[in-house]
């Protein structure tokens, strides 16, 4: 049996596989508009991502018997278990125990759920040996940023987010802010059609506007320095020249009382252990 790495290519022979371990990588929509909506309301985008260097730890192991679980993370939504039946279902394979180690966090705005379910795709290509191009369509079916999580690096993502259009890798550093609370994605699109913008991130201020506490975060970051929501948020960042410029700044950050962490761009949306 050949088995494939996230982009596609064929891996040589490891033998029989029955476990895998990766990282999945978290991401930045360094600018978002909002072009129109579908007939079924979902909204027609047009944002620039950027995967960056924090990330979840997955572990995938082989099932006999068809069936798949997640541990690690409770959510209503579990978009990992989601990717490993919808695997399972579709090439008749066994099933997968699933755990996942967050490090991206969550109902952030960091792709965290799409990276994890990119990272099941990834993890189940390789070990039943399904070219990842057949899991694509997949991708595509289980959210917007899916597909460019299986993948990374710097994209235009158009339509409702399948449509990539990759860019040159151009190296970045950033600091992170991370609240200690999450906002629905549902809603702050809901905000957005109430009072649509054309800001570099066309949701922060439908979310400014409906979060009071997030409000309150973004003036008092916005002391320290110039930040940006990324995607539907709650977390913001801010663009930095330097890794000695991030460390400088993400120190400031931590200073004021924020959790703030430094992070780079990458050029991949998995790496396998």
């Amino acid at each position: 049996m050949r088995y494939h790495n996230s982009d596609g290519f064929f891996l040589k022979d490891y033998g029989v596989m029955n476990s895998v371990e990766l990282k999945v990588f978290a991401k930045l929509n360094l600018s978002l508009c909002i072009t129109g909506v579908y007939d079924d309301g979902f909204h027609r985008v047009d944002t620039v991502l950027q995967s960056v260097d924090i990330f979840d730890e997955l572990t995938v192991k082989k099932r006999a018997d068809g069936h798949c679980e997640a541990y690690g993370i409770d959510v209503p939504e579990n978009t990992a278990l989601k990717a490993a039946e919808l695997f399972v279902q579709t090439f008749k394979t066994g099933g997968a125990d699933i755990y996942i180690k967050k490090g991206i966090p969550l109902s952030g705005g960091m792709g965290g759920s799409s990276a994890d379910a990119a990272g099941v795709l990834a993890a189940l290509s390789r070990l039943y040996g399904v070219p990842v191009s057949e899991v694509e369509p997949l991708a595509e079916r289980l959210g917007s940023d899916v597909k460019f999580m299986l993948h990374g690096g710097r994209a235009r993502a158009t339509g409702r987010g399948e449509t990539l259009e990759f860019l040159n890798h151009e190296k970045m550093h950033f600091v992170v802010l991370k609240p200690d609370f999450g906002l629905s994605t549902a809603e702050i699109y809901r905000q957005f059609d109430l009072a649509p913008n054309a800001e570099s991130n066309a949701l922060q201020a439908p979310a400014l506007n409906f979060s009071t506490v997030l409000r309150e975060f973004f003036e008092a970051a916005s002391r320290v320095a110039e930040v940006t929501m990324t995607g539907s948020g709650s977390c913001f960042f801010a663009v930095c020249k330097d890794k000695d410029e991030s460390a400088e700044l993400c120190a400031r950050f931590k200073a004021a009382g924020f959790d703030a962490a430094e992070c780079k761009s990458v050029e991949k949306g998995v790496e396998f252990f």
